[in-house]
C-alpha cells in the first residue's frame, strides 16, 4: 500500500509570448517538447537543476510541453524566481504567460507574481499551489487538472480572477477577487475562505454530489442545475475547453459504480449503465492521475491511457472480475463509451472513480535487545538502591537476551532486594514516534510484549506506562514464573509521541525472584479498527462465552485462543 515517489523538481522562473523581457531561454514559434533542442533559439533550458533569477520566454505562437515522464509522474516545477519586466510597466515576475505551456506535473507559484495574459493558456496536469499572486488576464485560460489552492498572499495583495479558471479536482480558495468577466468552474470541492474580496464573475460548482465550505457568503451555483446553468449561461468557447478537460460530456456517466468481493488480486465490479444503454470503459491504476480517453479513439483491453490500464471495455454486464494490483491502493475509473456511428466515433463521459483500498498492517517498532550496545542507546534504563534495568543473557523469552531487573552489577541474574526497607521504583523507558505521516491511514494500534515475573502479587510487581498514565494495573506484572504475552491497545496514541515506560516497584520486605523481565517487543499499526468491545466469561471448567461488538467498519472478526499464553498475530493476506 505504501508508495515512495521521487519526484523532479525545476526551479523556474518564465516568461511566455512578452516582449522586452531578460530570458536567458527562448523558444521557437513552433509545436515541441520542452526537453527537444529544436523547441529553442539559442541554448535550451536545463531539463533539471534550479534557475533563479533568469527567465524562460515562450513566444506567440509556439505551444511547449513539460512532459519528460521522469519517473512517471510527470515532473514538477516551482515558479519561485523574479525577473524585472516592461509590462505594462516595471514589474516583478516569476511568470508571465502569453503564449501556451502545458505541464505534465505540479506547478506552485512561490516567488513573486504569476500573470497568464490575454490569449495565453497554461495547463497543470497535477495540482497548482499558489503562496504568491495568481492572476488571469480576461481572456486568459489556466486549467487545473489535479487541485488548486490559493493561499493568503497578505500585504494588501490578491489573487486576480477576470479569466477562465477551470479545476477538474477540489479548490480551495482564499485572497481572490473574481472579476466580471471571470469564470471559476470547478469539478470537486469548494472551499474558501473569508479573505474572498470581489465576486462579480461566475463561480460554477458542476457535480451536485459536491461539498461547498467556507467562511463568508458569495454567489455558488451549487443546486441540482449547476451542469444546465453552465451549459445555459456560457458559450461554446468555454463549453469547449470545459468538456475537454474532462469535466462535461453529453454522453451520460454509468451511475452506482462499486466494487465487492476483494480478494489479494481480483476485485468484481458492478455498475448500472446510462439511459442510453451505452457500453462502458474501465481502467485500473495504482496511481491517481489523470486518465483521459481521447474522443475518436477505439480502445481494448490491455491498452494504455494516461498510464492506467484498461482493464474491461464492453456491454451492461451488472458485475464483472478485474485484476488488481496486490498489496497497493487501486484508482478505478469507468466511463460510458457512445460508438453512435461505429469505431473512430467514439465519445465518452466524464469519469467516475473508485478507490480500493488494500489492507494493510506493518511493524511500527520492534525491540528484541539482541544488540546490546544499541538498545542501551535507546533505552532510558533506571536504577535505585542498588538495583537498575539490564540488557543482558540472565532471561530471555526468544534469542540471547531480553531486558530485566537486577541487582547484580554485572547482570549475571534477574534478582532484586526483596528486603530493603525501602521502596524502589525504577523505569525502562523509550519514546516511540507514531506521528508519522506513513501512519496516517490506521485506525488501530497495538503494543505486543512478553514477560514473566514472580515478585510480590499485589505488593512487588511490574506496569506499563505512557508517560504518567498507567496501561496496566500498577502492579498487574506478577506472579507469572514463565513467559507470557500481553497486549495492549493504543489507537489512542496514533498520532503522538508514545513515551512508553516499563515500571518496576516493589515495597521493603518479602518477595521472590524474578523480578520484572521483558522480552520481544512489538508496536503494529492497521489499516482496520479494532473491536469495540470484547468480553469473557467461564461457563464451566471446559467452556468459556464470549462477547464483542464489531468494529465501527462492521468488519467480520476471527477468534483464536491457546493454551500456551501467546497467540501471536494474524498474517495480513492470509484467510
Amino acid at each position: 500500500m505504501k508508495r515512495t515517489f521521487i519526484y523532479l523538481s525545476l526551479m523556474l522562473c518564465f516568461v511566455l509570448g512578452v516582449s522586452n523581457s531578460y530570458a536567458q531561454y527562448t523558444s521557437n514559434a513552433v509545436t515541441g517538447g520542452y526537453h527537444e533542442l529544436s523547441s529553442w533559439s539559442g541554448s535550451r533550458p536545463p531539463l533539471s537543476g534550479t534557475l533563479t533569477g533568469n527567465a524562460i520566454s515562450i513566444v506567440s505562437g509556439a505551444k511547449i510541453t513539460r512532459s519528460d515522464q521522469l519517473d512517471g509522474n510527470g515532473d514538477d516545477i516551482v515558479a519561485g524566481g523574479r525577473t524585472r519586466f516592461n509590462y505594462p510597466y516595471w514589474e516583478y515576475y516569476s511568470g508571465l504567460v502569453g503564449g501556451s505551456f502545458i505541464i505534465k506535473g505540479n506547478l506552485d507559484i512561490t516567488g513573486d507574481k504569476f500573470r497568464i495574459l490575454n490569449g495565453g493558456v497554461v495547463e497543470v496536469f497535477g495540482n497548482l499551489t499558489a503562496t504568491d499572486e495568481l492572476v488571469v488576464d480576461a481572456g486568459g485560460t489556466l486549467i487545473v487538472h489535479g487541485n488548486l489552492t490559493l493561499l493568503d498572499v497578505g500585504n494588501w495583495r490578491f489573487h486576480d480572477i477576470e479569466g477562465n479558471v477551470i479545476v477538474g479536482g477540489n479548490a480551495s480558495v482564499d485572497d481572490t477577487d473574481l472579476g466580471a468577466s471571470g469564470n471559476f468552474i470547478v469539478g470537486g470541492n469548494l472551499h474558501y475562505d473569508d479573505n474572498i474580496n470581489r465576486v462579480r464573475g461566475d463561480i460554477y460548482v458542476l457535480n451536485p454530489k459536491a461539498t461547498v465550505t467556507g467562511d463568508g457568503y458569495f454567489d455558488v451555483k451549487n443546486d441540482t442545475s449547476d451542469a444546465k446553468a453552465f451549459d445555459a449561461n456560457e458559450g461554446k468557447d468555454l463549453k469547449k475547453i470545459v468538456e475537454e478537460a474532462g469535466l462535461t460530456s453529453s454522453v451520460d456517466a454509468p451511475t452506482n459504480f462499486t466494487y465487492s468481493n476483494l480478494t489479494t488480486n481480483t476485485v468484481d465490479l458492478s455498475w448500472t449503465a446510462n439511459a442510453a444503454g451505452d457500453n462502458v470503459i474501465i481502467t485500473v491504476s495504482t496511481t491517481n492521475n489523470l486518465v483521459k480517453p481521447v474522443k475518436g479513439t477505439t480502445y481494448a483491453p490491455g491498452n494504455t491511457i494516461d498510464g492506467a490500464t484498461v482493464a474491461y471495455i464492453g456491454s451492461v454486464s451488472p458485475q464483472i472480475a478485474v485484476t488488481i494490483a496486490a498489496g497497493q491502493d487501486n484508482y478505478i475509473k469507468i466511463w460510458s463509451v457512445h460508438t453512435g456511428a461505429g469505431s473512430g466515433s467514439e465519445e465518452y463521459s466524464v469519469a467516475t472513480a473508485l478507490t480500493v483500498d488494500m489492507l494493510t498492517s506493518s511493524t511500527i517498532f520492534h525491540e528484541d535487545f539482541e544488540n546490546v550496545s544499541q538498545a542501551n542507546a535507546d533505552w532510558t534504563r533506571g536504577s535505585r538502591g542498588g538495583m537498575n534495568w539490564y540488557v543482558g543473557s540472565a532471561e530471555r523469552y526468544m534469542g540471547n537476551n531480553a531486558a530485566y531487573v537486577t541487582n547484580k552489577a554485572d547482570g549475571s541474574a534477574a534478582a532484586y532486594n526483596h528486603d530493603s526497607g525501602q521502596i524502589t521504583r525504577i523505569h525502562l523507558e523509550q519514546d516511540i514516534d507514531l506521528s508519522d505521516p506513513k501512519y496516517a491511514s490506521y485506525k488501530s494500534a497495538e503494543l505486543r510484549f512478553y514477560w514473566k515475573s514472580v515478585a510480590e502479587p499485589n505488593y512487588d510487581g511490574g506496569s506499563v506506562r505512557e508517560d504518567n498514565a498507567f496501561l496496566t494495573g500498577r502492579k498487574e506484572l506478577a506472579g507469572q514464573n514463565t513467559w507470557k504475552e500481553k497486549v495492549i491497545d493504543i489507537t489512542d496514541y496514533l498520532g503522538t509521541t508514545f513515551d512508553l515506560r516499563f515500571r518496576w516497584l516493589n515495597d521493603e520486605n518479602a518477595g521472590q525472584d524474578v523480578p520484572l523481565c521483558i522480552d520481544e517487543i512489538w508496536i503494529t499499526g492497521s489499516d482496520v479498527a479494532k473491536p469495540q468491545a470484547f468480553s469473557a466469561s467461564a461457563y464451566s471448567v471446559s467452556q468459556v462465552d464470549l462477547n464483542w461488538t464489531k468494529s465501527t467498519d462492521n468488519d467480520e472478526v476471527i477468534v483464536a485462543y491457546s493454551p500456551f499464553g501467546s497467540v501471536g498475530r494474524p498474517k495480513s493476506g492470509v484467510a
